[in-house]
């Protein structure tokens, strides 16, 4: 009999016993995820063609070989971390004779948390999904938009570079057979976006800073995770989500630099600033921007990703795009950023 608490003994069974494979695992960082940006022109280096994953889940659902029903998550693989090094890592999963499987995988950065900021649920394949935890939600608060608590105190908020994909033995199916000598391998793809606004000239005049937020109108909290397309349309939405906030060291700087990664969205920008009037005023002030994008001469390109829907307030972020918006203070204030 198969002891399922035998530590190592377990394993060692699965690899010598009829009817039970261990087969390798091996995903890759996908080469097409530079995150690329057609706003003009930009101020900064393109991203270089790489990721900052460190760190690989895998996830394993079996059903019987030959059935339609439906995948459920696989009692003998329980979800696994493994390390990822220079955008390759290695895992393996156990197979049992009888048995087809679907294995798919999620990508993150440990060193920044990311691990932290979402959780993945569900009882079947088609109903795993991805969910952000506890977005920093903004709500109405007199005349303009407040933050949900003390805004003073709130911690960077971030949500995570995820990449997903899906494991086959080499010919692009998705439904993994046993089989002995089977090798699984797997391309992870970036599925967020990445929104970068530089605020220049800040420090010119005497108005003395304390802190620039950024917000999104409407964001997106979760996402299935059957099919990498899913993340062209994640739900879920949150209203007024803080997505960046920077604090001035010394009330001045020349350069304000908000930047997040977003799950794909159709939304405004805000940038929410807490200065006063001049070094000796005692009272601060609170006041919104709204982010107007008045360069899309090229929207329609076919390498675009600035693509106002309505108006140049309204901004589609895609997945494996980058965003770069930029403008001085007094451009923010008159509605004049690029």
């Amino acid at each position: 009999m198969l002891c399922i608490f035998c530590g190592c003994t377990q394993e060692e069974n699965s690899r010598t016993e009829p009817g039970y494979v261990t087969v390798p695992v091996t995903i890759t960082i996908g080469a097409d995820n530079t995150l690329y940006s057609r706003a003009a022109p930009p101020t900064e280096p393109e991203l270089q063609d790489h990721s900052r994953v460190n760190q690989v889940r895998i996830f394993t659902f079996v059903r019987n070989a030959g059935s339609t029903d439906s995948f459920i998550p696989d009692p003998n693989n329980a979800a696994q971390n493994v390390v990822c090094t220079n955008e390759v890592a290695h895992g393996k999963i156990h197979t049992v004779y009888g048995k087809e499987y679907r294995v798919i995988a999620l990508g993150y950065d440990t060193r920044t948390g990311e691990q932290n900021m979402f959780t993945v649920s569900g009882n079947t394949f088609d109903s795993f999904i991805f969910t952000l935890n506890n977005p920093t939600t903004a709500i109405e608060y007199g005349n303009g938009l407040w933050i949900t608590g003390n805004m003073e105190n709130l911690p960077t908020p971030a949500q995570p570079e995820i990449f997903y994909g899906y494991c086959h033995t080499g010919d692009e199916n998705p439904i993994v057979s046993f089989g002995p000598g089977t090798q699984l391998t797997g391309v992870l793809h970036r599925g967020v976006a990445k929104v970068t606004v530089t605020i220049s000239s800040v420090g010119q005049g005497t108005q003395y800073f304390n802190w620039f937020a950024l917000i999104a109108e409407t964001s997106n909290t979760q996402v299935n995770l059957s099919d990498y397309d899913n993340f062209l349309t994640p739900y879920g939405t949150s209203h007024k989500n803080l997505l960046a906030k920077v604090n001035i060291e010394n009330q001045t700087a020349a350069n304000v630099v908000l930047s997040a990664y977003i799950l794909p969205a159709t939304t405004k920008l805000t940038i929410r600033v807490k200065s006063k009037l001049s070094s000796t005023d005692t009272d601060y002030y609170i006041n919104d921007y709204t982010v107007f994008v008045s360069d899309t001469s090229s929207a329609e390109n076919a390498t675009g990703v600035i693509t106002p829907v309505a108006t140049n307030q309204i901004i589609q972020m895609q997945r494996n795009r980058q965003y770069k918006i930029t403008g001085t203070y007094t451009n923010l204030i008159n509605h004049e950023t690029n």
